[in-house]
Order: C-alpha cells, then structure tokens, then sequence
C-alpha cells in the first residue's frame, strides 16, 4: 500500500476500509446483544450468528493481514528480547493508565471511577455469555482496532509524526465520543499503543500489547463482578 498513489480516490479508499473494518468490529456484539430480547431457541440463534460473525471476521481479516504482510509469523516473537519488549511496552501502558487515572480521580475530575467506555462494557456482561464477551474484548477488539488505527493510518499518512498524531486520538475518539476528562486517560494509553506499533512497524507488538491490557481489564471486572 506505501507504493499507491495519494491522490483523493486513495484517501477515500481509506476512509471506507476505515469504516467498513470499525461497523465489522460492532456486528459481533450488537448481534449478540440482540440475544437478551429473546428466549429458548430465538436467543441461540442470534448468540450463534454473534460467534460465528466474530469468528469469521477475525479468520478473514488475520488471513489477510498475514498476506499483505502486515502481520508477520508469531514465531519470531517467542524469542527473549521480542518477548521483553511487549511486556515492557504492557507494563508502561498499565502505569500510564492507572496513574492518570489515579490522578484524575484524586482532583475529582472523572465522574466515577471507570470510564463510560468501561462502563458500556460492563452492561453488556448482563446481556451475553461472560466467555463470549472474553472473545470480543482479548481476540477481536485488538485485531481490528490495531489495524485501523495504527496499520492502517500509518499506510496512509507516510509521515511518521501526523501518523502518530492521527492514530493516537483516532483510537481515543473512538473509545469515548465527547470532550472530557476521560479522554485523557485513552489520549495516553492509545499514545503508548502508537509508540509501540511505530517503533519497529510491528503490528504483532502493538496487538498484543493491547491484548495483554485487554485481558487484564477482562479479569479486573471479573472479580468486580463476583466480589
């Protein structure tokens, strides 16, 4: 895609991937939501299209990632100093994240303790298998999120800075829709995620960086969820 011309018709060639890629990434859930109307068979069926619509769109977009190779073989990646980068880069992310948080939060300035986004997500635990909620949030969520606003947007803008400009809020605006407090916290985790796909163009550190904290916030509200 770095060879293509950037004239108009590139740039809104894009921004339909872009768009197409974000309404894939909601079928899923929103299918799965659709779950919690019905009951007996009616409520299987649509659990059913939810999974199999997860599981289609994650085997198609990884098929494809892995032929234009923007991701590359995992196996590399089992090596120590691959291995000691991602943790690193998950460790930086978690400080980041729990310290503006926490910082927010001491100055009153987020309105409760989680974020809507966090929030949101927590609801749709009431309306869908807590396992199949595991799936969108550690599988799918970092797969499409990482293509779109880190592979994608640094395929489009050449210029590493406006690229990591871009995809930097891209992600944040993406998470929460307004101007607020909680903006800043997904303005620094998405930053972390950027610098980690932009510093060796790997999407496979910044997925699974963004997989490791996906799990962890996954397992967070498991046990908010029992105690």
């Amino acid at each position: 895609m770095n060879t293509e011309k950037r004239n108009l018709k590139f740039y809104l060639k894009m921004v339909i991937i872009f768009v197409g890629l974000f309404i894939l990434e909601q079928l899923p859930v929103v299918l799965m939501s659709f779950s919690a109307y019905f009951q007996g068979f009616g409520r299987q069926i649509f659990l059913f299209l939810g999974l199999a619509s997860l599981f289609l769109l994650v085997f198609f977009l990884y098929r494809y990632l892995r032929q234009i190779g923007w991701i590359t073989s995992w196996q590399k990646y089992l090596r120590k100093k691959k291995l000691f980068y991602i943790f690193k880069m998950f460790a930086t992310l978690m400080i980041v994240n729990i310290g503006i948080s926490a910082i927010l939060n001491a100055f009153g300035l987020l309105a409760n303790q989680t974020t809507e986004n966090q929030q949101a997500i927590e609801g749709l635990f009431t309306l869908v298998p807590t396992w199949m909620m595991g799936l969108v949030i550690i599988c799918l969520a970092p797969l499409v999120e990482e293509t779109i606003c880190r592979a994608l947007v640094y395929h489009t803008f050449l210029n590493q800075k406006v690229a990591f400009v871009l995809a930097t809020f891209i992600f944040a605006f993406l998470h929460v829709f307004a101007i607020s407090w909680e903006l800043v916290v997904y303005l620094a985790v998405s930053a972390v995620l950027t610098y980690t796909y932009q510093k060796h163009h790997s999407l496979n550190e910044s997925m699974a960086v963004h997989a490791l904290n996906n799990l962890f916030g996954f397992l967070m509200m498991l046990l908010q969820m029992k105690g």
